[in-house]
């Protein structure tokens, strides 16, 4: 399994990609980053800095692979930067909605 992230959050899960070495993945299509991008907005609003004090199980990794289910075929490069990126816009939204959009823009087709 890769480590998407580790910059003030636990890593989170992904799943490794077997696709053989002359096949590059799928882009994703507008529906699947439409419903990644409601997804961080649902997690977005759940989230809040006393979380993991109310509920105990909570991990923000769940809600990051969660979001990023939509897009299974992005290469392992470009799911654990969009890991860090989702995680960061879950805790804070304003500041980090711009990255967002713009790592979405990156991953459509011209």
């Amino acid at each position: 399994m890769l480590t998407a992230f580790n910059a003030g959050f636990r890593g989170v899960e992904l799943r490794r990609l077997d696709l053989p070495t002359n096949e590059r993945p799928a882009m994703p299509t507008q529906d699947d980053i439409d419903d990644m991008l409601q997804r961080v907005a649902m997690a977005a609003l759940a989230y809040y800095p006393e979380v993991t004090t109310d509920e105990p199980g909570y991990l923000l990794e769940e809600d990051v692979s969660w979001c990023l289910e939509p897009l299974p075929n992005l290469s392992s490069a470009d799911l654990t930067d969009l890991a860090l990126i989702v995680g960061q816009a879950i805790t804070d939204p304003t500041q980090h909605r711009q990255a967002l959009f713009g790592a979405v823009l990156e991953l459509l087709p011209d």
